[in-house]
């Protein structure tokens, strides 16, 4: 299922792709591309979201540095650079883009374009031999446009809305093909417009994004269940009360120790969830930083979380996670690897898709649909969980 829009904003969205396509016609008649002495060649990254979405394009780099293997792969981005240890990617640039902050003041968003637009000057000079965009967006392949990529690879779709586009912000345009509805399928299925074969891409291989030897070679005796409580907007987030009572019911049930994490953003939440185990031997409160982040997961038993960055982490390191979904796409987005689940509740609410700008329902939502018993019972059909259970526990469901 994809979020449809109405017709008049697919109207104003087709004019404003026009629009774009005048505005680089224009910027090139008026730019000189300066030369290179390095000749190697140049393939760019972009995605301006968060922080799930950037490492999302790690599945990208290995059937990348295979076709082009005498290339320099960059990533453009508005978050922190994730891929700092991998050697795959040869820089990140980061940028605040104009429209990815949500509810954001409309004048405050104008002055990001422009802003944005100054810092993008600089790109240029690279002079990208490919470009590739990989959510469909307009806005993006003008930003490629923009930076003046020599050829730019997109989609003719919006990811999970029904949008369309011309294709007049690319060079070669790609159809989404129906069999692949995942993000990470949707990213991989892109790269076959620059003749890589599908069976070389399919199936997705996992792990696909690489960490730092820090992070490897640091010891870890611990086995416990990661909770990570953090989510990018609040009607994706879990009461407080109820990470209380599901952590009760997991020391309970489980001989595992309970790490429960989150960043600088949640640390109210985290202090007042701590509170409440302060005289516990297995519960852990910890903010985190990313590097934290990934060798908590890495080293987690069970990790669970919402949807959220976190969890695109977890699964490009093919971790076994548990996410509770509720506004979000998850069948773009839900855990890829079988070992994990998910839990969605949407069964009553006409408005999903979502198109996530405001919540309709927000005193009884899909988050608030989602229960401890859920969580609970979600948990137990994971493989290999019952041997750390410290006694059978029965369940009753309306």
């Amino acid at each position: 299922m994809i979020a449809k829009y109405s017709t008049k904003i697919k109207f104003f969205y087709s004019i404003a792709e026009i629009v774009f396509w005048l505005i680089i016609k224009i910027i090139h008649c008026f730019s000189i591309r300066r030369k290179e002495n390095n000749s190697r060649f140049k393939i760019l990254l972009l995605e301006p979201y968060q922080m799930g979405d950037v490492i999302s394009l790690s599945l990208l780099l290995d059937p990348l540095e295979e076709k082009f293997p005498d290339s320099d792969i960059y990533i453009l981005c508005k978050t922190a650079n994730f891929f700092e240890n991998d050697k795959r990617v040869k820089g990140v640039f980061q940028t605040d883009f104009g429209w990815t902050t949500q509810n954001e003041n409309r004048w405050k968003s104008i002055k990001k374009w422009f802003s944005m637009l100054n810092n993008l000057k600089k790109i240029r000079e690279f002079n990208f031999d490919i470009g590739i965009e990989t959510r469909g967006d307009i806005r993006s392949q003008f930003i490629l446009n923009f930076i003046c990529a020599k050829q730019i690879i997109g989609y003719n779709q919006a990811i999970t809305t029904d949008l369309k586009n011309f294709g007049f912000l690319v060079n070669k345009k790609v159809f989404p093909n129906p069999k692949y509805k995942h993000r990470f399928e949707w990213n991989l299925y892109l790269l076959t417009s620059l003749g890589i074969e599908e069976n070389k891409l399919f199936p997705v291989m996992l792990p696909s994004f690489r960490v730092g030897d820090v992070i490897l070679n640091k010891n870890n005796d611990e086995k416990y269940i990661l909770i990570h409580i953090g989510a990018g907007w609040k009607y994706k987030l879990w009461k407080n009360e109820n990470w209380i009572l599901l952590i009760q019911k997991l020391l309970q049930e489980y001989a595992l120790q309970i790490k429960i994490i989150g960043g600088e953003k949640e640390k109210k939440d985290l202090e007042f969830i701590a509170e409440k185990f302060q005289y516990s031997s297995r519960f852990i409160s910890q903010v985190t930083d990313f590097q934290q982040l990934t060798f908590d997961i890495l080293h987690s038993e069970i990790f669970i979380c919402l949807d959220s960055g976190p969890q695109n982490l977890a699964s490009c390191l093919n971790t076994k996670v548990v996410v509770l979904f509720g506004p979000g796409h998850s069948e773009a987005f839900r855990p890829y690897n079988s070992a994990s689940r998910f839990i969605h509740k949407i069964e009553t609410f006409n408005c999903h898709p979502c198109f996530q700008q405001n919540c309709q329902f927000s005193t009884v939502s899909c988050m608030t649909k989602i229960t401890v018993e859920d969580v609970l019972y979600t948990i137990s059909t994971l493989d290999g969980i019952y041997t750390y259970k410290i006694s059978p526990t029965i369940f009753t469901y309306i």
